[in-house]
């Protein structure tokens, strides 16, 4: 956007609505100051739209739910016991978190010394966690 082009613009719309006002009931001078004004002013909102930088949304994730892939992390033991975890930061990233960091390595090495009954409720905190979001 010029900035000489701005100046003149904003100028031609601000003597056009002035001179609009101004004419009062004179619509012969009134309707084309107007329109001038209008005019000036949408070539402007034009240019700075056109120069915007909108945001781009990130790419939407998909997540497997294949019932074979999770029955076979629930068997694999402490590397399925990962797999699953990292499941789920990907489900809490697609609904709705997508700046939600990963599970650290600390937490899942301690995920790891679970026992079956504590990684368990550990999952469904998560899961309950993750169907109260909107």
């Amino acid at each position: 956007m010029n900035v000489a082009r701005t100046i003149v613009l904003c100028a031609i719309a601000a003597a056009g609505s002035a001179l609009a006002i101004d004419s009062g009931s004179n619509a012969t001078v009134a309707l084309p100051a107007a329109v001038l004004a209008v005019v000036a002013g949408a070539i402007l909102l034009v240019e700075v739209v056109a120069q915007t930088r909108w945001p781009t949304p990130g790419p939407t994730t998909v997540v497997s739910a294949d019932p074979a892939w999770i029955r076979s992390a629930f068997e694999g033991g402490l590397f399925g016991r990962v797999a699953l975890v990292q499941m789920l930061d990907r489900l809490e990233r697609s609904a709705g978190q997508p700046n939600r960091p990963l599970t650290p390595p600390k937490e899942l090495d301690r995920i790891r010394t679970l026992s079956r009954d504590q990684f368990r409720e550990y999952l469904a905190t998560r899961l309950s966690v993750l169907e109260r979001q909107p």
